[in-house]
C-alpha cells in the first residue's frame, strides 16, 4: 500500500513543475489573445484607412469630372459672348447680299472680297459647330424663333408659320444662342 501512496503523492519538485506548467499555458493563452487582439485592431485600421483611401480616390474623380464641366461651361460661355459681339456683323453682311440692286452697282471685285470674307466667317462657325438657322416657312417655335409681328393670312396653312425672317438664329450644337427673328402668320377667318 505503501507503494500506491507514492505513486500518487507527488513530491515538492513535481508539484512546482505542474505549477509552472499551468503558468507557462496561462501566459501563452494571454499572448495569443493579445497577439488576437492586435490583430484585430490592426484589421480594422486596415479597412478604415482602405475605407478612406477608397473614397479619396472617388473625391477626386469627382473633382476633375466637374474641373471639366466647369471649364466646358467657361469656353461655352467665351464663345457665346464673343458671338453676341459678332451677330451684328453677320447681320450687316446678310443686309449687304440681300440688296441685289446695290450689288449689281458695286466693282464685282469688291463683292467677291466680301464673299470671302463670309466664307472665312462661315468655316470658323463650322469648325466650332455654330450654325446659322433661317426658318422661312417652318412651325413656328418659341424656343428657337422671336416673333416681332404677326402677319394676317386668309390661308389656314400659313396660321403660326414663319413667313418672315428679319434676322438669322445661332446655335451651338442643340443649343440656341440667338434666337431668328421672325414675322409669323395668324390665320384670320373671312
Amino acid at each position: 500500500m505503501s507503494k500506491d501512496k507514492t505513486t500518487t503523492e507527488s513530491t515538492p519538485e513535481e508539484d512546482m513543475f505542474f505549477e509552472d506548467d499551468v503558468i507557462i499555458e496561462e501566459l501563452e493563452g494571454k499572448k495569443i489573445k493579445k497577439i488576437q487582439e492586435k490583430l484585430r485592431l490592426c484589421q480594422k485600421e486596415r479597412q478604415e484607412f482602405l475605407d478612406g483611401w477608397q473614397r479619396a480616390q472617388a473625391d477626386s474623380i469627382n473633382i476633375k469630372k466637374r474641373a471639366e464641366d466647369e471649364k466646358k461651361n467657361i469656353v461655352s460661355y467665351a464663345t457665346e459672348e464673343i458671338l453676341q459681339e459678332l451677330f451684328p456683323v453677320l447681320d450687316a453682311f446678310d443686309m449687304v447680299f440681300k440688296d441685289s440692286d446695290a450689288l449689281e452697282k458695286v466693282d464685282p471685285n469688291w463683292v467677291k472680297g466680301v464673299e470671302y470674307i463670309l466664307v472665312q466667317f462661315n468655316s470658323v462657325f463650322n469648325n466650332r459647330n455654330i450654325e446659322s438657322f433661317s426658318p422661312l416657312n417652318e412651325k413656328f417655335n418659341q424656343d428657337e424663333h422671336n416673333s416681332i409681328e404677326l402677319i394676317e393670312t386668309d390661308d389656314k396653312k400659313k396660321d403660326h408659320v414663319v413667313l418672315e425672317v428679319v434676322q438669322k438664329g445661332y446655335k451651338i450644337g442643340d443649343k440656341v444662342v440667338r434666337p431668328a427673328t421672325v414675322k409669323v402668320g395668324s390665320y384670320t377667318k373671312e
